[in-house]
Order: C-alpha cells, then structure tokens, then sequence
C-alpha cells in the first residue's frame, strides 16, 4: 500500500473527528495487512494485531480493506484502505463518505429476528433525495456452522434475510446477514443504491463483547 495513500487516508479519518491516537494506532496497524499493494490479506499482521479488521467488495469487484477508528453508542466508523469512511450499527451500513452513491440512514432497529418489521429513513446526496421513509422485514433464512476467517474456529450461524422497500421511489431489494450466536454479523451482502450498487463485507477479527458490524 502506497505511503501516499495512507497519509490520504488517515488525515481523512483525523478531519472525521477521530483522535489522533486512534488514527496513528491504525496507521501503524494497518500498513502491515498488505503483502503487496493488491488486496492480498497478511492474516498474521492480522491476528496479531490488536485493530478490528474487515473487507469491503463493492459490485464484485473493488476490494477494500477496512479497520475499525472508533465506535459509540450508536455506531462504529470505518476507514478503508481508498479514502473511503463507512458507519454501521450492528452488521448494517448506516452511512457512506467518500463514495459516488453516499447515503445515511436513520433510526435503523438494527434487531435480527425472524419475522421483525421496522421503518427508517433513508437519504441519498448525489442528487440529495431528502429524506424517505424505508420499510424493513427480517427473516431467518437457515442456521449452519462457518470456520472464523483467520482460527478456522468453527462457530454456529444464522443467516438472515432483510427485505427493503422505499415507496416514495419503488425501490426494493433484499440484504443478507451472516450472524453469530453473540450477536456478531461476520458476512453480509447489502444493496446500497437504486442503481444496483452493492456491498459484501466480511469481518477478518470481530471486536470484543459489543457486535462488530
């Protein structure tokens, strides 16, 4: 990863508000995932390592390696290894910087349960949509076993379906969420435009305690 581009990055994350102890921890982190500029994971940095890592596909093709700068009560905030800042809450992408398709929603329920309905609102800046009432359905798909990415420790999961709809645009979808019994989403694939962008994340090392994303 060029140096460049890491000093791009990180004065990205500084003007997001993080500190600067966070932003340097994760410099000093992050620049050892990379056994060369392709996205070719070192999973012992990795594990070693004390930072909450994961990778982001965008439309099956450009792949990103993520770390976790800070979290609260309401959200985690991500910087990618491309200038790019992600939100989440509990497995889902709240909100977008950086990308041509930004968004933000809003009182997301953020509750994996089969059969569990809620509502949000969802807004779109480029053009700004304002902001539109969004439709949630939950449902339990399957349950299984998955190996931990860098343990191979086998775990059981539950794999959920998210049914979407936007009325004030006709836009529906589905997304789809790999969780733990811990409550940790640890794969999930997301529709984050009306012009069929999409997101796949997978969590390398989870976060103790809280969900990870």
């Amino acid at each position: 990863m060029p140096t460049k581009l890491f000093i791009q990055l990180f004065f990205l994350v500084f003007l997001n508000s993080c500190t600067i102890s966070n932003v340097m921890n994760s410099y000093e982190g992050i620049k050892e995932f990379f056994i060369s500029n392709e996205i070719n994971i070192n999973k012992k940095a990795i594990r070693e390592s004390e930072l909450i890592t994961i990778v982001l596909t965008l439309n099956n093709q450009d792949e990103q390696i993520g770390v976790l700068v800070t979290e609260n009560e309401k959200s985690q905030i991500w910087a990618t290894s491309q200038n790019k800042i992600l939100y989440s809450k509990n497995g889902k992408i709240t909100k977008t910087k950086g990308f041509d398709f930004d968004f933000e929603i809003l009182n997301y329920a953020s509750i994996f349960k089969d059969k569990h309905k809620s509502s949000a609102f969802i807004r779109f800046f480029e053009p700004d949509s304002s902001y539109l009432e969004i439709n949630y359905s939950i449902s339990l798909i399957k349950t299984g076993f998955m190996k931990e990415p860098l343990s191979d420790e086998v775990f059981t999961y539950s794999l959920y379906e998210e049914d979407f709809f936007v009325p004030a645009i006709g836009w529906k979808g589905k997304n789809y969420y790999w969780v733990d019994n811990e409550g940790h989403t640890w794969i999930s694939k997301q529709q984050i435009s009306p012009f069929n962008d999409k997101f796949r994340i997978e969590v390398l090392k989870k976060m103790a305690g809280n969900p990870a994303i």
